[in-house]
């Protein structure tokens, strides 16, 4: 899976047909890796609250059922606080669900939760793609721009994220997208990505900026930079009507906007060295990735990587939640990883080599996420009375530590249970005792579908296929990268 460069192969700048091949192979081996082990449900309140809201648009309506999910607005009314995007872009997965459900007589909100985790899968391999994209606009060769996407794809937190139902790996996609369109001086595509990122998250302003600073270094000319910036604004501003439609105020987004400079210390700390949600320890490729900038000859690409790294980074670190709730490690700066990532590519050999070593440990010590819900690591925290404080600052309760052992119980749980633990087709069903269900289940797809009275080993045939259809798929994309030929 991690395949090292040759030394001998000389740098491709340029972006051919060849490219093209190689890049949608590696985007299709990590699709077709993922939805083999695509979850059965959605666990985090996150992806619940956005589930539900795309539920209510099939009705004509973005209100949630439950004030968990939810809070009060315009006329009493429930509205989710988590952001419109994903809701809006998940809707023709969540239709094709109840349809699906409806048709087969299986579970409606099982279904639907299934179909809307497509959404997030198709992102994160989408990006996978994009990463070697950009190793090859900074200036790096073929097999070493391959080895920076299959690394983002199985070597990073984004593994972890593919499989649940945040919003942040859609901001990843649009975000790297834009700096795509951004490096080949495409300013109109790059602003209207620019737009969608805030909708997708509002911390998602802050690429337009950084995007319109770049341009300007490179062209000087201030109208044509101001593009992105531009679409930034014009986002914030459909932010802001959604905003008012829902509460009654443009700026009332419903989350907590407690941002203050005495979080910086802990929060900068906390999101890249900290034993529980550490960028060193959850992706440590990344922080490879940051030396490989350094090495860039393209400077103001190097440094636009380096601003959208920092942007996110300086503005979750001045939030009071920083860690972002339960997360497996620095959720909240994902979408700034995949330039980050791209940057591996610049490493000397040696280097690629050891980044590659770091990217098999960490899938190893992922790969427990793949069929469990890494949820229940906190759940288990929270049984034995450990506090958030310990889980971010000590060591041995940081949820890399107990990932497998978490995995084993939890599958072992499920092995021994008669029946399937349904989530309940109505929403009103508060979502903590929907979340306790999923964590009575094996995390993956075919766990299900004894409810369609289709045996398991049939499903779990059928994710072996995947993975091996995305290996071959990843192989003969390691081979246009290497040789341009199949």
């Amino acid at each position: 899976m991690f395949m090292m460069p040759s030394s001998e192969i000389s740098p491709a700048h340029s972006f051919s047909g060849r490219n093209k091949v190689g890049l949608y192979l590696l985007g299709l081996g990590a699709l077709l890796i993922y939805l083999a082990f695509l979850p059965p449900v959605i666990f985090d309140v996150d992806g619940n609250a956005m589930l539900a809201v795309s539920v209510s648009l099939l009705h004509g309506s973005v209100q949630v059922p439950t004030s968990d999910l939810g809070i009060h607005g315009r006329n009493g009314a429930l509205y989710s606080v988590w952001y419109p995007l994903q809701s809006f872009a998940a809707l023709p997965f969540v239709a094709l669900g109840s349809a699906l459900a409806h048709l087969l007589h299986l579970p409606v909100h099982n279904l639907e939760a299934v179909c809307a985790l497509l959404l997030v899968a198709l992102c994160t391999a989408g990006t996978v793609p994009l990463v070697s994209f950009l190793a090859l606009q900074l200036g790096a060769d073929q097999p070493s721009a391959y080895l920076a996407g299959v690394v983002y794809g199985f070597g990073t937190i984004a593994l972890v994220y593919a499989r649940g139902f945040f919003a942040d790996p859609l901001l990843a996609l649009l975000t790297t997208s834009a700096l795509c369109f951004a490096f080949q001086q495409r300013a109109t595509p790059a602003a209207a990505l620019c737009l969608f990122s805030v909708l997708a998250k509002p911390v998602g302003v802050v690429v337009g900026p950084v995007l319109s600073a770049y341009l300007f270094a490179r062209t000087r000319k201030l109208c044509f930079s101001a593009i992105p910036a531009i679409g930034s604004a014009l986002g914030l501003g459909l932010y802001a009507i959604y905003n008012a439609y829902r509460f009654g105020h443009p700026l009332t987004f419903g989350q907590p906007m407690s941002f203050a400079v005495r979080y910086i210390p802990e929060g900068l700390t906390g999101l890249l060295v900290s034993p529980g949600f550490g960028l060193l320890w959850f992706s440590p490729c990344a922080v490879c990735g940051l030396v490989g900038i350094f090495r860039a000859h393209k400077r103001w690409e190097a440094f636009t990587i380096l601003g959208i790294f920092g942007s996110f980074l300086g503005v979750h670190s001045l939030w009071v939640m920083w860690w972002g709730g339960w997360s497996w490690g620095p959720r909240l700066i994902l979408p700034a990883l995949p330039g980050v990532v791209a940057s591996i590519a610049l490493l000397p050999n040696w280097a690629k080599k050891v980044t590659a070593a770091l990217a098999l440990v960490t899938f190893l010590l992922t790969a427990p996420t793949m069929f469990s819900y890494w949820e229940r690591c906190y759940n288990e925290a929270d049984w034995r009375g450990t506090t958030l404080s310990e889980t971010m600052w000590n060591p041995v309760a940081s949820p890399l530590i107990h990932a497998w052992p978490v995995a084993f119980r939890e599958t072992r749980d499920a092995i021994a249970r008669a029946e399937v633990p349904l989530m309940a087709d109505s929403p009103s069903i508060p979502w903590r005792d929907q979340s306790f269900r999923a964590l009575q289940m094996v995390a993956i797809w075919w766990w299900l579908l004894p409810l369609a009275h289709v045996p398991r080993a049939f499903g779990a045939a059928l994710s072996l296929l995947l993975v091996i259809a995305g290996a071959t798929a990843l192989k003969k994309a390691s081979d246009w990268h290497l040789h341009g030929t199949p």
